[in-house]
C-alpha cells in the first residue's frame, strides 16, 4: 500500500472516530430534546457517513476501484456539507475550528486518493 493511500486511510480512521463521537453526542441530545426533524436528519447523516467511511477503510486493502471512488465521494459529500454549513445555520459566516478541521481532513483525503500513485495502486 503506497504512503498516500495509507495516509488517506489513517485520516479516515480519525474522521470515523470523530464522527462516532459526534453521532453519540447528537443521539444523547436527540433523546434529551425529543422529536426534532432537523436533529434527526443530522443524526442519520452522521450515522450513514460513519458507516460508509468504515466500509471504505475496511475494504481499502482489496484494491478495488469502487473503494477509491466511494472514498472520494463520501469526502466530497463532507466538503459540500461543511461549505453549506458555513453559509447556513446559527453560525453562518463564522465557521468554527472543528468545521475547518473537518473540511481540511476531507480535502486532504480527496487529494491523497487522486494522486497518480493511489490511482495506480487501486487500478492494479
Amino acid at each position: 500500500m503506497p504512503g498516500t493511500v495509507r495516509a488517506a486511510r489513517t485520516i479516515m480512521c480519525v474522521q470515523m472516530v470523530l464522527s462516532l463521537i459526534m453521532t453519540a453526542i447528537l443521539a444523547l441530545l436527540f433523546l434529551q430534546v425529543g422529536w426534532n426533524a432537523t436533529l434527526l436528519l443530522t443524526l442519520l447523516y452522521g450515522i450513514a457517513g460513519a458507516v460508509v467511511v468504515v466500509l471504505v477503510v475496511v475494504k481499502m486493502k482489496s484494491r478495488r476501484k469502487w473503494v477509491r471512488w466511494t472514498g472520494i465521494g463520501i469526502q466530497g459529500a463532507n466538503v459540500i456539507s461543511y461549505v453549506a454549513g458555513a453559509f447556513t445555520g446559527s453560525n453562518a459566516g463564522a465557521p468554527n475550528v472543528g468545521e475547518f478541521l473537518g473540511l481540511g481532513l476531507s480535502v486532504a483525503v480527496i487529494a491523497l486518493l487522486l494522486v497518480p500513485s493511489s490511482a495506480a495502486w487501486f487500478d492494479a
